[in-house]
Parts: structure tokens; C-alpha cells; sequence
């Protein structure tokens, strides 16, 4: 079951765990869930690093002049301005029975090819053969995203329940005098 429960601890683990996590970070039990969350968003954020060595691989290797680069960028960012449609079908077509950890992995798979591409020159030495890699890449963490997303929505609205109304107020404090936050759920 993956509706929350608090051990003696008041760390959060699952109902089936109740021994106590392993691993805690700011007072959370670290779950593998938590680890994918906190994963799938630092590689967004660490994403950006690439874009400088991607501007200078179509410049210096592919030379391309800045209007086809830019055809190329845009191009292989296609995969972001689709993402309802990956939300779609995670919700829809379960891989190997599961909605989300298979295509999390999935995910991985993608922009791990699309990166070792990248990275090797014989592969990689053609502005098509860049281009998928690229849209590779972009796919990867566009549907991550949207998996993760989908998880993030999933425990804030279990851990919307944890908010008790007190006089009007949807958002009072607990009676126990703990704190109510999004990751403790």
C-alpha cells in the first residue's frame, strides 16, 4: 500500500516498512521514491551545463552556422512541447505492469544512448546523427518530467489529507504540534 505512515521515530516510511529508513535526510526517510524525485530534477537543473558544450560540438565539429544549429536545438526540443501526451501514455499503457518505475527507467535508457552517442565521434559525426541524439536526450527528460510530476501530484494530494481544518482554516497546524510540509506525508 503507499498511503504514508509514521514509525516511533516520526520519520515517514511506507504502511509495509516498519522498521526503521535506512537513510534520513532533513527528518525524511530517504525512499526510493524521494531518491527518483530528487534525481529526475537535479539532472534538469545540471542539464543546463550541456547547453554551452552543445553550442560549441555544432559549431566546431558539425560547423554549423547559428541558424541551423538553432534549427537543430529547436527541432530536438519537440519532445517538451508534447508533454501532455507523455503524461497520456504513462497513465495509460503500463510497461511490465507499472505506470511509472518502468518508464523512469525507460527514461534513463534513452538519454544514456543519446549521451555515450554524443559522446563517441564515430557515431555522432552527422548534423541528422546529432539531431536524433539531441532529440534523444530532450525526450528522456521531458518524459521523466512528466512521470515525476505525476509522483509529486500523487503525494501532495495523499498528503493533503494530513491537514486537519480548524475554524475555516484549511491549512491549520496539526494537533500533535508537528509541523505539516509537503515531504512529510
Amino acid at each position: 500500500e503507499l498511503l504514508p505512515k509514521k514509525n516511533s521515530n516520526s520519520i515517514v516510511t511506507s504502511s509495509s516498512d516498519t522498521s526503521p529508513p535506512a537513510y534520513e535526510l532533513l527528518g525524511l526517510a530517504v525512499t526510493p521514491e524521494l531518491a527518483a524525485i530528487a534525481l529526475v530534477y537535479f539532472v534538469q537543473g545540471i542539464l543546463g551545463f550541456s547547453k554551452l558544450a552543445k553550442d560549441y560540438f555544432v559549431k566546431d565539429e558539425l560547423h554549423l552556422d547559428p541558424a541551423a544549429a538553432g534549427l537543430i536545438f529547436t527541432l530536438s526540443s519537440f519532445p517538451w512541447l508534447v508533454k501532455p501526451l507523455w503524461g497520456f501514455v504513462s497513465d495509460t499503457f503500463p510497461l511490465f505492469g507499472y505506470r511509472r518505475k518502468s518508464y523512469l527507467f525507460l527514461c534513463g535508457i534513452l538519454g544514456t544512448v543519446g549521451g555515450l552517442a554524443l559522446a563517441n565521434e564515430n557515431v555522432v559525426n552527422t548534423v541528422p546523427a546529432a539531431a536524433v541524439a539531441f532529440t534523444l536526450g530532450s525526450l528522456s527528460t521531458a518524459f521523466a518530467d512528466v512521470v515525476i510530476d505525476g509522483v509529486v501530484v500523487k503525494r501532495a494530494r495523499e498528503s493533503f489529507v494530513s491537514f486537519e481544518k480548524d475554524d475555516g482554516n484549511d491549512l491549520s497546524p496539526r494537533k500533535d504540534g508537528k509541523k505539516n510540509t509537503f515531504l512529510q506525508i
